[in-house]
């Protein structure tokens, strides 16, 4: 898919996601990569959630594509420079949000 289609069905499916509590406060969670096990933690927490490897990695209109978490590098190579972005099944049912500001957050569309 288009990196301009992609980064538009998400942008218009992100309001209608039901994000999954954490806390009774909130559905945020914090997050570092300081080291390689940091990065080995927040893979395997993708990968679990959502049990495939090729998602959806959607950061701007033209830098939004099909992702293998196989070869996660270029993954953590936004995660290590804080930007905010989303990834996504490819049926744009479930997604993580990632914030620069070093939080992350799960959710569903049902």
């Amino acid at each position: 898919m288009d990196s301009h289609l992609i980064y538009a069905a998400a942008n218009s499916l992100k309001y209608k996601v039901t994000w999954l509590p954490v806390t009774p406060d909130s559905e945020w969670k914090t997050f570092k990569v300081e080291n390689d096990s940091d990065n080995d933690f927040l893979i395997k927490e993708i990968t679990e959630y959502f049990g495939e490897f090729i998602l959806y990695f959607v950061y701007t209109r033209s830098e939004s594509y099909e992702i293998d978490m196989n070869e996660p590098g270029k993954l953590l190579r936004f995660i290590k420079i804080n930007a905010s972005f989303f990834l996504w099944n490819l049926k744009f049912k479930s997604v993580i949000e990632f914030n620069h500001i070093g939080v992350m957050r799960k959710g569903l569309i049902h």
